[in-house]
């Protein structure tokens, strides 16, 4: 063999060595599994050093808890020296089908998550930090357990175990079956499932997720068992049903309590009051006949709101009470939220409302005074109470609270600022209505009609028509003020949609029929010299008679740009979603303090997010209400 081939054999050996290196290299396929519940810990309440909150993302399949950074924007790391090392998960086993998920911090080195499992029908306590330790000359938390113990070997005479390996953030509370065929090992963990690759003997052994590793020796005789129990601290409470929705209540200067609504097997729901400190269920409040509570939320007042989609009602109940108040309401409600809002009134004076916000056929939000349960108009420019009603599906909804800058800007330039509702809706985005009037916030321009870039226009910049008359001797929209434009739009925002619009003239019928491509045909025709308004308030228009009669086939047409803040992941405009989010979750209001560190740190602002799920693009986002955009993903 001569040196060329020698060489050229070396250099066969050494690429296909490198090729096997890169083939045993993990491939990272993202923290998230169909993301499908979130909960915050608040800064005051955790481990973190830094003042941040923490969120915790429950993932609907493999039965895995994300840690993440909120503030930082990035997945939590328990190593200040080393930043791009994240912190374990909190596992509970792979079958696991979580629903939801809450913190429970009695201390801030002493913090457990809870999740509802559909699986096993229970609810599930992993441990996140169980103390702290000095690193570094910093106090740093010590998190959660793994461990086994010794395997019972009883079943299988002659065959041993051996290398038993166990990891933080992926080991769970379950007991391993080894069953054998004669010839190898098949494995079944009681919460992670039958494993798809069989245990050879003598070949070390892996794992799904590596949630457990081992060497075994001997093939053992047809229907030889062993078994291993692993630990991590996690615990399971059966509590009549699989809880669907978790909420953790911290009433100030008391202990907090763990609000559940829990599903039976027959799928009837109730709500209960469970004591995290004794692990028990401490109080079943009664919501009536028929109820069946769907979500819940902690209002600024510290009352918990139960929304009820069997009767047609909210439920206010105080923390740890068996006493409900039912506020009658004139249908079922999917969500609610409460904020006590300050108006105005005419004599300069402030009254505070508590504002109750609620989902109604899963496409409308409505206000109520929650004292008279009397309902808010959001609508002025038609006649009768109205809440918002909006062209995709609400997922969820939640009162950011306090005052915060707004994109919207006053008469003088200046930004303006208030106190806004963030909801989420399945077209996936998330837009936010101010609490005192309902109405979405506005982008810079607010809504708008859109300027023609077709037909003759005769110098109506926001509308054409297919007639080619001057539009001054034929039918013409009337312009308003001093604006130049010629179709007045919805101020509140959210009502009018991005949309096109046509006039057509119907000689039969003397008027125009008016036609919405979002909304289809309206109700109202169009008279000439009559102001008309759309069935539901979006638009307003004044058509003027010109010197030549109207006749069949005569159309004029305009556009609308909605005009509202619409965080989609479009962060600069140009119609690609640099950061998508599909099927969003129920959003969650949180915020932090941010402020230079030089020496001591001192608050400047509290500033207001929004954490919300991307439940098939397998995604976790922070959205800014300030800007109306998304600002950080997980993935």
């Amino acid at each position: 063999m001569d040196r060329e081939q020698v060489t050229g054999r070396m250099l066969l050996v050494g690429l296909v060595a490198l090729v096997a290196a890169c083939n045993d290299d993990e491939v990272y396929n993202g923290a998230f599994r169909q993301p499908v519940a979130a909960a915050v810990l608040p800064a005051e309440l955790g481990p973190s050093a830094e003042h941040e909150p923490i969120g915790f993302v429950a993932n609907g399949i493999e039965g895995r808890i994300v840690p993440i950074a909120l503030k930082q924007g990035r997945f939590l790391n328990d190593d200040g020296t080393a930043a791009f090392l994240r912190t374990n998960d909190l596992p509970t086993g792979g079958l696991r089908l979580l629903t939801s998920v809450a913190p429970y911090a009695p201390d801030p080195y002493e913090v457990s998550v809870f999740a509802g499992d559909a699986a096993f029908a229970q609810l599930v306590e992993v441990p996140y930090v169980v103390g702290s330790e000095e690193k570094g000359g910093r106090t740093v938390p010590v998190e959660g357990y793994a461990s086994f113990y010794p395997p019972d070997l009883s079943g299988a005479p002659g065959v041993q175990l051996d290398d038993i390996e166990i990891k933080k953030g992926y080991t769970a509370s379950e007991r391993w079956t080894l069953t054998s065929d004669g010839q190898s090992w098949q494995v079944v963990g009681s919460r992670s499932g039958r494993q798809p690759e069989a245990a050879i003997p003598d070949l070390r052994f892996v794992a799904e997720e590596r949630r457990i590793a081992f060497t075994i020796d001997g093939a053992g005789e047809p229907g030889d068992v062993i078994t291993i129990d692993t630990w991590n601290g996690l615990v399971e409470h059966d509590v009549g049903g699989t809880p669907r929705q978790l909420e953790m209540v911290r009433p100030e200067g008391e202990p907090s309590v763990l609000a559940m609504i829990v599903e039976d097997d027959a799928g009837a729901r109730t709500l209960s009051w469970f004591d995290p400190a004794t692990r028990k269920v401490v109080a079943e409040p009664s919501l009536g006949s028929g109820s069946h509570p769907e979500r819940m939320d902690v209002g600024d007042d510290g009352m918990l709101y139960v929304a009820d989609v069997g009767r047609p009602a909210v439920w206010e109940v105080e923390p740890g009470s068996i006493r409900a108040t039912e506020h009658v309401l004139p249908w079922p409600v999917s969500d609610a939220t409460v904020a006590t809002v300050p108006i105005e009134q005419p004599d300069g004076t402030e009254l505070l409302r508590r504002t109750l916000y609620v989902v109604v056929d899963g496409r409308e939000l409505w206000l109520f005074d929650l004292d008279t349960d009397e309902p808010i108009d959001v609508n002025p420019w038609i006649e009768g109470v109205q809440g918002m009603a909006f062209a995709s599906v609400v997922q969820g909804i939640d009162a950011v609270e306090g005052e915060h800058l707004l994109s919207e800007f006053d008469a003088a330039a200046r930004r303006e600022s208030g106190r806004t509702v963030a909801v989420s809706l399945a077209d996936g985005s998330t837009v936010f209505a101010r609490q005192e009037t309902g109405c979405l916030v506005q982008d810079p321009l607010g809504p708008r009609s859109v300027s023609s870039s077709s037909g003759s226009t005769a110098g109506g910049v926001d509308y054409s028509t297919n007639y080619l008359e001057d539009v001054v001797t034929g039918p013409y929209l009337e312009a308003n003020g001093a604006s130049g434009r010629h179709v007045s739009v919805n101020p509140c925002g959210g009502y009018a949609l991005e949309d096109s619009w046509d006039l057509r003239y119907d000689q039969t019928l003397g008027a125009w029929r008016v036609f919405s491509e979002r909304r289809g045909e309206q109700v109202q025709l169009a008279y000439e010299d009559q102001r008309y308004t759309s069935d539901l308030g979006e638009v307003s228009f004044l058509i003027r008679g010109g010197l030549t009669p109207a006749i069949d086939g005569m159309i004029m047409s305009f556009s609308v740009d909605e005009g509202i803040a619409k965080a989609n992941g479009d962060n600069d405009g140009d119609g690609t979603r640099e950061t998508p989010f599909g099927v969003p979750s129920d959003p969650i209001a949180f915020d932090y303090e941010v402020g230079p560190r030089d020496g001591n740190w001192y608050v400047v602002e509290r500033r207001p997010y929004v954490l919300v799920l991307g439940q098939s693009s397998d995604s976790a986002l922070r959205v800014d209400p300030q800007a109306g955009r998304v600002d950080a993903q997980w993935q």
